[in-house]
């Protein structure tokens, strides 16, 4: 749920930290200091201007006064572009949800072939989104953070990144623990690959135990088809799911 995001209190060494969902953090002792966006700066009345830069600006201020900035590039792994193109050719649709600004999110959805996207986000509003998305479709969400929590919480399926926040890790129900995005197309494939095995089975042992109650009813099922019925359809049923160990193309 949207709580997971919610502000919280510490106290550390005398410091009072507040952390705000989607903005950034603020501590308080003998002066009021900030690290955070460009909303978070807005938010406490610190003039910072327009930072006209594709990365993402992290702004610090003091008592007020914007004192530094600190820029933030996003860097495209491998298996980023092999993901969305797998993932386009097997016709599942692809937007990008960010927090990040208009700049920085272009950058990244022009590098990674990514067409549907939307930039500038809070917390609430990638959920509000995510639950619009859900009514009509199945919607998997990918990803790592705090402010991914209530979006991941929201979804069909939630899959979260092995280095990502716990909170993320809680609300997830797939986590890839090498961090490979690439490897999403492949979840997909084995998961199909998985549904379909069980309802062979299923459908096998029905089929098998329908033949047998028949055979036992007109009086022509000797010992051999009872065993086939029983130990027999276990067996094949387990060496059918060893097909799951094949590599899925």
């Amino acid at each position: 749920s949207s709580d997971v995001c919610s502000s919280d209190l510490e106290l550390i060494g005398g410091l009072t930290i507040e952390e705000k969902a989607g903005l950034g953090i603020v501590g308080r002792k003998d002066k009021t200091y900030a690290a955070g966006n460009k909303k978070l700066m807005d938010e406490l009345g610190v003039s910072c201007g327009e930072a006209d830069d594709a990365d993402t600006v992290v702004f610090i201020a003091e008592d007020g006064l914007l004192v530094g900035a600190i820029f933030i590039g996003d860097e495209i792994k491998s298996g980023d572009n092999r993901a969305i193109g797998t993932l386009n050719a097997m016709n599942i649709g692809i937007m990008m949800l960010t927090g990040d600004n208009q700049k920085s999110a272009e950058k990244v959805a022009t590098a990674l072939g990514i067409e549907n996207y939307m930039a500038g986000l809070m917390p609430e509003e990638k959920q509000r989104i995510v639950k619009e998305l859900s009514k009509n479709h199945k919607v998997a969400f990918v990803g790592d953070g705090i402010n991914d929590a209530p979006s991941l919480a929201a979804s069909h399926l939630a899959v979260a990144m092995g280095s990502g926040t716990d909170v993320a890790s809680l609300c997830s129900d797939v986590i890839i623990t090498d961090n490979n995005v690439g490897k999403i197309p492949d979840l997909i494939k084995l998961s199909k690959k998985t549904a379909r095995i069980v309802k062979e089975n299923i459908y096998g042992s029905i089929a098998v135990k329908a033949a047998a109650l028949v055979l036992s009813v007109v009086g022509a099922a000797p010992m051999w088809v009872a065993v086939l019925a029983d130990v027999g359809v276990m067996v094949l049923a387990s060496l059918n799911s060893l097909r799951l160990f094949k590599k899925t193309d």
